[in-house]
C-alpha cells in the first residue's frame, strides 16, 4: 500500500514539474492564411525553438464533414435547460474608472511578452471603381512603410480593373506562457483583492 502511494506521489510530482517546465519554456506559434484558390487557415505550435517537431492546432483544410440537417433539427427539438444566475460577488468590487485606467498597462505588459519573429502580408484588392481603389490604396500606403521591424513586411497591390480581395499572410511569434500570465495575475490582484 505504501509503495502504491509513493508511486502515486512521484507521478503527481513528476506531472507538476513537467507542467512547470512547460509554462516556463518559450512557445513558438506560426499562423498562415490564404484566400485563394480556396480559403485556408493554419495554426501550429512548437516548443523551445522553431526546429522542434510541430503540433498542428488548426488546419482548415482538414475540417470534418458538415453536420447533417437532421442532427441540427433534433437538437432544436430538445427541451432547453434553464440556467441559474450565478452570484456575482465581484460586481460590487468593480470600479469602472479604475479598471479603464489599468487596462492599458495590462495590454502593454502582455504585448511586451510577445515577440514577432516574422510577419508577411501580401494583399491585392479592387473595388471595381478605379477612383475608390486608388483612394483606399493611398490611405493604406503610410501604414505599409512604417518602420516597425525588419521581420515585418506588407505588400499591398491595387487592382484597378476588377473587384477582388486576395490575401496571403504568414506570421511567426514566440512567447513564454508564464510571462503572459504574470501581468494578468497582477491586474486581477490589484483590481479585485487589494482594493476590496
Amino acid at each position: 500500500m505504501l509503495t502504491a502511494l509513493a508511486i502515486l506521489f512521484w507521478l503527481i510530482g513528476g506531472l507538476l514539474v513537467l507542467i512547470l517546465v512547460l509554462i516556463c519554456v518559450p512557445l513558438h506559434l506560426r499562423m498562415t492564411f490564404r484566400s485563394e484558390p480556396t480559403p485556408a487557415f493554419g495554426l501550429e505550435l512548437r516548443l523551445l525553438t522553431d526546429w522542434t517537431p510541430r503540433l498542428l492546432l488548426i488546419d482548415s483544410r482538414r475540417v470534418g464533414a458538415p453536420r447533417k440537417k437532421a442532427d441540427a433539427e433534433s437538437e432544436k427539438l430538445k427541451p432547453k435547460k434553464r440556467k441559474r444566475k450565478a452570484a456575482r460577488w465581484w460586481t460590487s468590487r468593480l470600479r469602472p474608472t479604475e479598471l479603464a485606467r489599468a487596462v492599458p498597462a495590462l495590454l502593454g505588459d502582455t504585448l511586451s511578452g510577445i515577440h514577432i519573429d516574422r510577419l508577411r502580408v501580401q494583399a491585392e484588392f479592387g473595388f471595381g471603381d478605379p477612383a475608390d481603389t486608388g483612394r483606399i490604396f493611398g490611405q493604406l500606403m503610410p501604414f505599409t512603410y512604417l518602420p516597425i521591424s525588419p521581420a515585418v513586411s506588407f505588400n499591398v497591390k491595387p487592382n484597378f480593373e476588377s473587384r477582388c480581395l486576395k490575401a496571403n499572410a504568414d506570421a511567426a511569434l514566440h512567447f513564454i506562457p508564464v510571462r503572459l500570465a504574470l501581468p494578468a495575475i497582477r491586474f486581477a490582484w490589484q483590481q479585485f483583492v487589494v482594493r476590496s
